[in-house]
């Protein structure tokens, strides 16, 4: 437990991933999570035998491994979401919903953790992801000319845990559809549903008590329901 609370404590300040690879064939998906230099000091063992051999005091290394199988996941096949805006006229509070179509299994031997090196006080863990001839499929028809793309940031409470990272995430893609439907729809609608994909990993990192997040996602808007007019 006393590692598990230094490494949040340190991860508060510097947790960033930045930094992705999508090969042009779309065979590949490749990562790289940067967390402060001192991390490896918290352990016994070399960082790469902690990733390769996650034991009950590893929760960090089961925590990033999680995130890029979300995230790869989300480049993948997407997410479904609902979102239905607040009117406070009609007295109607917000409600914003997501959730994933597929996530790639825990444990899939496609998911490959490939490497770390040390780098200006930073160490840089990077995973990989073999993708399937139907998930390479499923990258190229997200990136077709019809589904437009847009852009959400957010900055959320970071309570040192994972979720923190998941809540930070759903609240910029909140803001991108937003952002994108804001543009088309001039009447605030009753609600919108669809599905969107992640167009690249995530940028997200952790200061000041905050998790701050951006994203960049794929719409296809499936229903905009309008207020019925009498």
């Amino acid at each position: 437990m006393r590692h598990w609370i230094s490494f949040f404590l340190l991860l508060s300040s510097y947790f960033l991933s930045a930094q992705e690879t999508l090969y042009p064939d779309f065979s590949q998906l490749q990562g790289s999570f940067w967390l402060p230099r001192t991390i490896q000091n918290a352990y016994d063992l070399p960082l790469d035998q902690v990733v390769f051999e996650p034991g009950n005091e590893t929760d960090y290394a089961r925590d990033v491994l999680e995130l890029s199988r979300r995230w790869f996941s989300g480049m993948i096949y997407g997410y479904g979401f609902y979102y239905q805006p607040s009117d406070e006229q009609r007295r109607i509070e917000e409600v914003f919903e997501i959730k994933p179509l597929y996530l790639v299994p825990r444990g899939d031997e496609n998911l490959k953790y490939v490497s770390f090196y040390e780098e200006d006080g930073k160490i840089e863990l990077q995973f990989r992801y073999f993708t399937r001839d139907y998930e390479v499929a499923r990258l190229r028809g997200w990136r077709s000319a019809r589904f437009p793309n847009s852009e959400g940031t957010a900055a959320t409470l970071d309570r040192f845990d994972l979720e923190s990272r998941q809540n930070s995430f759903d609240e910029a893609v909140k803001q991108a559809i937003r952002n994108h439907y804001r543009q088309l729809v001039p009447n605030k609608p009753q609600f919108i549903r669809g599905n969107f994909a992640l167009f690249s990993l995530p940028r997200s990192y952790a200061d000041g008590g905050y998790v701050h997040t951006q994203v960049r996602i794929i719409l296809d808007t499936k229903e905009i329901q309008a207020y019925l007019v009498y």
